[in-house]
């Protein structure tokens, strides 16, 4: 009985040995694409070009790790970055696959209204010059629409439906006017 346990063993190492001389190098490299991929999106962040032509060709087919890992990003960036955090869920909604990328895309569209890109929690001052006077209704609502045009893309090519229209029905319900009112014309054009 012992021998044949030892015998089950080094047959299942040397199977599992032979499978992995025939897997690609790629698939042990999860983590380090997943990384790479994070740190070029950090790049164009930083230099904030939206025009970088890194984001039209470098994103594509984003791995559940990379994916991950933009999330979290997106939950690490304030507030107040609404065009890196705008970008984020552009990338995002270009690789939805999985119920975690619907999920994502419905929290863009719950979160609460940015009243002022120098602090989305409180209201500009009356009067206020600067940042405060700044931001119009679309440059502070800009995740949430983004992730609404991205429900929209979805179902034109007619993937993801019933995620899609979920994702809009929870933009109607939005504080934020200019994200209610799109959502509000896409659920009229899509919603059966």
């Amino acid at each position: 009985m012992r021998r044949n346990l030892w015998v089950a063993a080094a047959l299942a190492i040397l199977g599992w040995w032979a499978a992995m001389r025939f897997l690609p190098p790629a698939a042990f490299s999860g983590g380090t694409e997943a990384r790479a991929k994070l740190q070029a999106l950090e790049a164009i962040l930083a230099s904030r070009n939206d025009n970088d032509p890194r984001l039209d060709r470098d994103f594509n087919a984003l791995s559940l790790k990379a994916k991950r890992l933009f999330r979290k990003k997106y939950q690490e960036l304030p507030l107040e970055k609404r065009n890196e955090r705008g970008i984020i869920v552009f990338l995002l909604g270009r690789n939805l696959r999985a119920a975690e990328d619907w999920a994502f895309l419905r929290g863009v569209v719950n979160e609460p209204p940015c009243l002022s890109l120098s602090d989305c929690s409180r209201q500009p001052r009356p009067g206020g010059d600067g940042e405060d006077a700044l931001g119009d209704e679309v440059t502070r609502a800009y995740p949430c629409l983004v992730a609404l045009k991205q429900a929209e893309y979805a179902l034109v090519k007619s993937t993801g439906t019933p995620e899609a229209l979920e994702v809009i029905r929870l933009g109607k319900k939005s504080a934020t006017p200019v994200v209610a009112r799109m959502a509000e014309k896409l659920e009229q054009r899509f919603a059966p």
